[in-house]
């Protein structure tokens, strides 16, 4: 299964690559559909498992290919080949293939682009070229196979210590900025405005109220309100609200107001399924930040 995947990855890769250099687009379903068919087929004449083939595919670009029916030309010329020519060629050094090879592929490698992940996202960077190192060292299955474990677990790092704000008015403005980019924001005594930029799940519950608790400590004045800017928060599923229930309780305990502003309708449906929406109460729901600041300043 695994070996099939990392098939059926290399040919959506392959894929993507030409149509990226030649600025047409294809559609993944449709490859992996006529992959998995062909396989299919092949089963019941004891063909072998058909997938794609970056040195192949390399070649024929290479040569100057366009068309699908190219593969047909190809395959007749092998067979007449076989048939025909097996006795001349037989002796090939295996070098002579793997050159033609290496000069097709060379044209593919794309320095550029690791230039350019350096200047904008390193962290893409450098799983590029582990997975690249790691073709070279031990195969291309294992190879990407490492790239796609990597690649998940960079994912799952990041959804759980999800990209977090604290935000403060620019301005007279409705506006409201992340402090670290903002510093000159006005901010308001007993009250803290974060933005989570992610979906809210089990993942990430943890960092959530270990972040609150982080905040709390750090304020310069008794903490009096929370504002959660909840615009980028696409999910909640059942276990982060039951820790949104707890963290409801303990503000309740300390007097402390826990209100959310720009909540989407999926995550407010949740809220009201759960009763958590009754337990923050109606008027702690605002639809931007500025009308939850407002109702703060005029208690």
């Amino acid at each position: 299964m695994a070996i099939a995947a990392v098939g059926y990855l290399t040919t959506i890769s392959i894929a993507r690559t030409f149509a990226d250099r030649n600025r047409y687009d294809i559609a993944p379903n449709r490859e992996l559909i006529a992959l998995g068919a062909s396989n299919f087929v092949a089963s019941f004449s004891q063909g072998f498992p058909v997938s794609a083939s970056f040195s192949r595919s390399a070649v024929h670009a290479e040569a100057g290919s366009t068309s699908p029916y190219s593969l047909v030309v190809v395959a007749a010329w092998i067979f007449l080949t076989l048939l025909f020519l097996t006795e001349y060629l037989y002796y090939l050094p295996t070098a002579t293939l793997a050159a033609i090879i290496i000069l097709a592929v060379l044209g593919l490698i794309d320095f550029t682009l690791v230039k350019h992940l350096r200047k904008t996202k390193q962290s893409d960077m450098w799983l590029l070229l582990l997975t690249f190192f790691s073709t070279l060292i031990v195969g291309i299955v294992e190879g990407i196979l490492i790239g796609v474990v990597f690649s998940l677990g960079l994912f799952l790092y990041l959804t759980t210590r999800p990209h977090t704000a604290i935000l403060g008015r620019v301005g007279n403005t409705a506006d409201f900025r992340n402090l670290k980019h903002y510093p000159e924001a006005t901010t308001y005594t007993g009250v803290i405005i974060i933005r989570i930029d992610a979906q809210f799940y089990f993942g990430n519950v943890s960092f959530l109220k270990t972040l609150l608790k982080k905040l709390e400590m750090e304020s310069p004045s008794p903490l009096k309100t929370i504002i959660i800017e909840a615009c980028s928060i696409a999910q909640l599923d059942s276990s982060a609200d039951s820790v949104l229930h707890d963290i409801a309780d303990d503000f309740k305990e300390r007097n402390i107001e826990l209100k959310f502003a720009s909540v989407k309708v999926p995550v407010l449906r949740v809220m009201k399924a759960s009763g958590l929406y009754d337990k923050i109460e109606e008027r702690n729901f605002f639809m931007n930040i500025d009308d939850a600041v407002q109702g703060e300043s005029s208690q």
